[in-house]
């Protein structure tokens, strides 16, 4: 396997190769990177950044910002994820109903009877001790089905961009002015490769955009292997000297 130094593009010889540390020296410009980032290197190194970008990307630089991004669109991964979050929240929502109605039914002394709550134990209704645990159980599962929600949204109608100001940089996932930001100084970017999530899906990790700024930046795992190729190579190319 030919190894490429992802800060200077030099050849790695094997020699310089330590497999058990799973690292690589490059002694062009002394730098050392992990073997999984090198060998994801070539799905950026196939891509060249200055032609025409595939369909979902976008590139402009009016010389004082520079913005790159792609569509998060998908029509498979919008009709799996609603369908997840459908089911996830479908059986979650009857007990936020049975908690809502008991601590409507503590605090007015009764549930009015448009409101749509399960049926709670007759006249008495869920003790309040048990209300209050209830509400902190459901914390974790309210939480995992708005992500759901989330990704849903991000499918469907999501975009994930990066805007460029001097030595100021902002990483933006989400729908419209909705998401999730993340600001990084352009100096402190080492290198730009193809890495895999610190999560599981189904027992295997996904492929994402790494930005080594000090602490890695992981993004991109919704976007299709085209345009999450190319937006890590034009970034490469705009971050990495």
């Amino acid at each position: 396997m030919n190894l490429v130094c992802p800060k200077c593009n030099g050849p790695i010889p094997p020699a310089d190769v330590n497999v058990a540390e799973g690292v690589a020296l490059c002694r062009a410009c002394s730098t050392v990177s992990r073997l999984t980032d090198l060998i994801n290197a070539p799905e950026l190194a196939a891509v060249d950044p200055t032609g025409t970008p595939p369909a979902g990307c976008w590139f402009s630089s009016d010389g004082a910002q520079t913005v790159v991004g792609c569509s998060a669109r998908s029509a498979a991964g919008a009709g799996a994820a609603i369908g997840i979050a459908l089911f996830w929240n479908g059986i979650v929502s009857v007990f936020v109903l049975c908690a809502i109605g008991s601590t409507i039914q503590h605090i007015m002394g009764s549930i009015p009877a448009w409101f749509p709550a399960p049926p709670m134990n007759g006249q008495s209704g869920i003790p309040l001790g048990v209300t209050i645990f209830l509400w902190f159980f459901l914390l974790p599962f309210i939480a995992i089905g708005l992500t759901l929600l989330a990704t849903a949204c991000t499918c469907i109608a999501g975009r994930v961009e990066v805007r460029i100001r001097g030595d100021d940089a902002q990483i933006f996932i989400g729908c419209g002015s909705i998401g999730w930001r993340r600001r990084f100084q352009t100096a402190s970017v080492k290198s730009v490769t193809i890495g895999q999530t610190t999560w599981r899906q189904n027992d295997q990790t996904k492929p994402v955009i790494v930005i080594d700024c000090g602490s890695p930046l992981r993004f991109g795992s919704t976007l299709p292997p085209e345009r999450r190729a190319w937006l890590g190579a034009v970034l490469k190319k705009l971050l990495v000297v």
